[in-house]
């Protein structure tokens, strides 16, 4: 017996009648390990039951034969190379297909352990081998599993991303890659989706936290390309639960840019659309407005009564103001600029907008609001909010075009988080199957011409971006009410749009300043020069930007300050200002304009532009715009 076989003996007696064995024989016998043993030469020497099973022989069968009869011709090499390991650091591990006497193969695991003679020569090797074709099998199965999962991943046209319980990007499929520009690798482990400015991460977790409660919601993300580009994503999010447990977080990502830049197209035709229909309403008021102007004004012109005279210019100072405040209202509305949502207050806007939606009302309806609310601060733009109401007051006011009626808006709270506008009408009303249908796209009750269909679908996407809803009631006959149900925000304090405006506690300017007026407009100079020299200021005026710019640069001590116009058929404001500090000039300059939102803040901070004023504006506003620069 050979001696790696003959320690620990102790006698027993098995059931064919008292063969002598040791428990070592026992183990050895029935181990799950095949075990033989090799001559130097790679023939087999013993071979163990268990072992010459697996390779469908009895045990003397195989002795004699070379270890390559039980190895199929193109896995020998791989034996040749486990050998060699031995040879060099005494065992080898490795796995590799074995032939069975039928000549079917299997996947076996394979240890060999040089053997050592009395003198310490070699003088062969052990050889534990162990079927791992059942292992091999589920491994080779899950192997083709990952690969039909990873190909149905990556079929997929919009991102997949999958996150772990820690937040980690588990896995991703090649479509998200490619839409932030990165390689897998790059991305793989990451804590989130990489550059998320850390206010847009957190607002991104309360909105998937919030996605999760609602099962089937989504929401917007701005992401950042590796590139620098900029991209709209709609994510929608699910929660699952891996083999063993642990959370994981799966979201769709959709790159919805070319969709956005396209609602902002519709909205500004749908604003188009509306302005077109507020403009007969609009102009009446304008012509009640004018018609005070222009009669005080004759009046004052043909009087020397110092009381007629004084009422007059009170008159048309008042509808002047009014006039500004309705052509302010109506180029917020219809401005084309992206706006970044901001603190608004519903109370003040909503006073503001149905100041224009009166107008577009014809006599036989009346409008009534209310506002009796402790919470009104929203996070919105502005001017998209005024597109919400402007459209559900036009659709209500068609409704009731030919019959009159009274058309409601009430603002007030809805719960402790959240804001309520609703818009009330008396007009036809809907059945239950065009409710259904309203928010759809393209969708009109409207015959041709009057309308897109676009506005109501617009309308809901503006609100859902916001984090609100919109709910709906009406029956034919009795009207129809909608409420905007709105998430209200901490009031930090009301910050001011007017860079213009003035610190109380800002000191005069000083009353001998130079201020050289640049406009092409004669009347706006004319008023402007006389507005200052009353305030103790000189004015120096110029219809020509160029000339102005000629001035400056021959005599550039000649003024202290610079009030110049926008736009102008010459060159525009702002490239007059980018001469002046191409020259080395940094004068003080106030840019004069009609709409505010068209001298960006860019603009102010690259050209060092110290404020805007906006147009028209009176004697005292271009006081205090004077004195906040010269502070």
């Amino acid at each position: 017996m050979p001696q790696a076989f003959a320690a620990s003996r102790a006698p027993v007696v098995d059931d064919n009648g008292g063969a002598e064995l040791t428990e070592l024989h026992i183990a050895i016998e029935h181990a799950m390990t095949g075990i033989s043993r090799l001559d130097r030469d790679g023939v087999f020497v013993e071979v163990r039951p268990g072992y010459a099973k697996m390779l469908g022989y009895k045990p003397d069968e195989l002795i004699g034969q070379s270890w390559t009869s039980t190895v199929p011709t193109t896995d020998i090499p791989l034996g040749e190379t486990a050998y060699s390991t031995m040879l060099e650091n005494g065992r080898a591990e490795g796995e590799l297909r074995g032939l069975r006497k039928d000549g079917s193969e299997f996947f076996k695991q394979v240890l060999l352990v040089k053997t050592l003679d009395s003198r310490g020569k070699r003088n062969g090797h052990y050889c534990f081998m162990r079927d791992v074709s059942e292992r091999r099998e589920s491994q080779q199965a899950l192997a083709r599993s990952k690969a039909y999962s990873d190909r149905l991943l990556n079929s997929v046209a919009d991102g997949i991303v999958v996150l772990d319980g820690a937040g980690r990007i588990a896995a991703l499929n090649d479509s998200l890659c490619e839409m932030l520009e990165y390689d897998r690798d790059e991305l793989q482990g990451l804590p989130g989706v990489p550059y998320l400015p850390a206010e847009a991460t957190r607002k991104a977790a309360v909105s998937f936290r919030r996605s999760l409660r609602q099962p089937g919601s989504d929401f917007e993300l701005n992401l950042q390309k590796k590139s620098g580009d900029r991209i709209d994503v709609l994510v929608s999010p699910s929660q699952t639960v891996d083999d063993h447990g642990n959370e994981l977080y799966v979201a769709t990502v959709k790159d919805i840019t070319e969709r956005k830049l396209a609602e902002d197209k519709l909205l500004q035709y749908e604003k188009s659309i509306s302005i077109g229909s507020l403009a007969s309403g609009i102009a009446h008021d304008l012509n009640n407005l004018l018609t005070p102007m222009l009669g005080f004004s004759e009046l004052a012109s043909a009087t020397d009564d110092p009381e007629v005279l004084q009422v007059a210019l009170r008159e048309i100072h008042e509808a002047s103001l009014k006039a500004r405040a309705l052509i302010a209202q109506i180029n917020e509305f219809s401005s084309s600029r992206a706006v970044s949502p901001k603190p608004v207050r519903l109370a003040p806007l909503l006073a503001d907008a149905l100041g224009i939606i009166r107008a577009s009302l014809p006599s036989t309806i009346k409008l009534n609001h209310t506002a009796a609310c402790t919470r009104d601060l929203v996070i919105a733009d502005p001017a998209k909010l005024q597109q919400v109401l402007m459209n559900l007051c036009s659709n209500a006011g068609d409704a009731m075009r030919n019959r009159g009626g009274e058309l409601r808006v009430d603002l007030a709270n809805h719960d402790a988080r959240h804001v309520r506008l609703r818009v009330t009408d008396t007009g036809e009303g809907m059945s239950r199957s065009v409710l259904q249908q309203i928010f759809e796209p393209y969708f009109t009750t409207k015959s041709a011409g009057k309308g897109t269909g676009l506005g109501l679908s617009i309308v809901q996407r503006i609100v859902t971006d916001m984090g609100g809803r919109i709910d709906v009631r009406s029956e034919l006959g009795t009207g129809s009410q909608f409420d905007v149900i709105l998430p209200v925000t901490k009031d930090a304090g009301a910050p001011t749009d007017d860079p213009g405006a003035s610190n109380g506690d800002a000191p005069l300017a000083n009353p001998r300043a130079s201020v050289m007026l640049i406009d092409d407009e004669p009347s706006v100079l004319e008023f402007a020069s006389r507005a200052l020299s009353m305030r103790g200021y000189t004015p120096v005026s110029f219809q020509s930007p160029s000339a102005a710019l000629q001035e400056l640069l021959d005599s550039p001590n000649g003024v202290d300050l610079i009030c110049v116009d926008h736009t102008m058929p010459e060159m525009t404001g702002i490239e007059f200002v980018a001469a002046l500090r191409g020259a080395g000039h940094n004068h003080p300059v106030i840019m004069m304009t009609g709409r505010m939102g068209s001298v960006s803040e860019v603009d102010l901070s690259n050209l060092s532009i110290a404020s805007r004023l906006a147009k028209p504006f009176t004697v005292d506003e271009l006081e205090h715009c004077l004195e906040s620069v010269s502070a």
